[in-house]
């Protein structure tokens, strides 16, 4: 039952991140709490290995170990190397106002452009604009 339940952990864990991440908006750039429960779980299934009573149990357990341990250092190598967050800062340049980096993003997005930039349904431009960064993005 500690084996189910270790291996259990060591993949909520994962799933965990995923759905932090998608589905609630919380960005990690360094997911510590997700990392020490994937290593605590390899290393807590790994000493279960060690005091198996039987064969059957140290194979069932030892696969178990190993399994967990790939998907730890699998979860730590992607979270880190391949789906890194852009740590490097702003894109602005020195000198960059909002407003000509906004209008370079929403470039990218022909429907939007239109949307911000033409003036108020009676004619008059705006008085000011309001910029929404949401999730850290524009």
């Amino acid at each position: 039952m500690q084996t189910f339940l270790a291996l259990l952990l060591s993949i909520v864990s994962v799933i965990a991140y995923f759905v932090l991440a998608t589905e609630v908006g919380i960005r990690q750039d360094i997911p510590i709490a997700h990392f020490l429960i994937g290593l605590a779980t390899a290393g807590w299934l790994l000493h279960l290995t060690l005091k198996a009573g039987s064969k059957v149990q140290r194979v069932l357990r030892g696969l178990a170990f190993a399994f967990s341990t790939f998907l730890a250092v699998a979860f730590i190598w992607y979270t880190l190397d391949y789906s890194a967050y852009d740590r490097e800062g702003s894109a602005t340049a020195q000198g960059q106002t909002l407003e000509k980096l906004a209008r370079l993003e929403l470039a990218k997005h022909d429907d939007s452009v239109g949307k911000l930039l033409s003036p108020l349904p009676d004619g008059s431009q705006p008085a000011a604009t309001l910029l929404v960064i949401y999730r850290g993005y524009w």
